[in-house]
């Protein structure tokens, strides 16, 4: 019997307008009143998934959430942390100099704000800030604190940049970070201990789960490692190549209400 379902969100649990359906909704709804836990797993903000959980009534005690790609989850009723992984001040600077050098934008993240230290302002900065629903906040590097905790930075820049670079990003923090690509123009750097899996695996161990309880649905390289680690790895319809490969049911797509469908299938 399965007892956490772990969705991620963009490609997954909206659609390609993103939007919830009703039908998403209902789905969740429904498998919450079974008892079953469902988990927003993704690479937002808590702050930036807040609607989204009032929508499905995922705000009550006993309800977490997973955000920054595992390296924070939240009890959601009492707004704390039950696990935190980051990244410190030094790290941000090894990752902001990179980008200097390689002339890609950068911006970072603690639990509330996104933060810029580039003085021409990325668009792809601003467009993650609106769709996340978070402020942002230009700074200076020296200016950081020693004791300053960042959830995870992102290297951001126009696609065909990002391309030209992936092997000098993967090269020059691959073995010390983990580094995903989470989208055309995102590379996000987060500490070693931090991805998906890692997340849904404290989550799991907190809650006194097995992993063969958990199914997660995904779509992007972002979303491999956790349906690799749940009982029941999904793939969207839509989902990437490399993410369908790995996946040990592949559903509808996110505009097809593929979640609800696996969650009307198994609960």
């Amino acid at each position: 019997m399965y007892k956490l379902v772990a969705v991620d969100l963009d490609g997954t649990l909206l659609t390609s307008s993103r939007q919830l359906s009703d039908e998403t909704i209902d789905a969740v709804k429904y498998a919450k009143s079974k008892g079953v836990k469902i988990v927003l797993c993704t690479g937002r903000p808590l702050i930036g998934i807040k609607d989204l959980l009032k929508k499905l009534n995922l705000e009550d005690p006993g309800d977490y959430a997973i955000t920054f790609n595992g390296a924070l989850i939240q009890d959601i009723s009492k707004n704390e942390a039950i696990y935190h992984v980051f990244l410190d001040k030094n790290d941000i600077k090894n990752i902001y100099i990179f980008s200097l050098l390689n002339n890609l934008h950068m911006h970072f993240y603690d639990t509330n704000t996104l933060y810029t230290p580039n003085t021409n302002i990325s668009k792809w900065t601003i467009s993650e800030a609106f769709n996340c629903n978070i402020p942002i906040q230009y700074t200076n590097i020296e200016d950081i604190g020693e004791n300053f905790f960042c959830s995870k930075a992102m290297i951001i820049d126009d696609p065909e940049k990002l391309d030209i670079n992936e092997n000098k990003i993967k090269s020059n923090f691959g073995d010390n970070y983990t580094v995903i690509r989470s989208s055309p123009h995102f590379y996000e750097i987060l500490n070693k201990q931090t991805d998906k899996a890692q997340g849904l695996n404290k989550l799991a161990n907190y809650l006194n789960l097995k992993q063969e309880e958990i199914i997660a649905i995904g779509d992007h390289e972002n979303d491999l490692s956790m349906i690799k680690y749940a009982g029941l790895g999904v793939a969207m319809g839509n989902a990437l190549d490399s993410v369908k490969e790995i996946a040990d049911e592949i559903t509808l797509s996110n505009d097809e209400n593929g979640v609800a469908y696996i969650i009307k299938k198994y609960i």
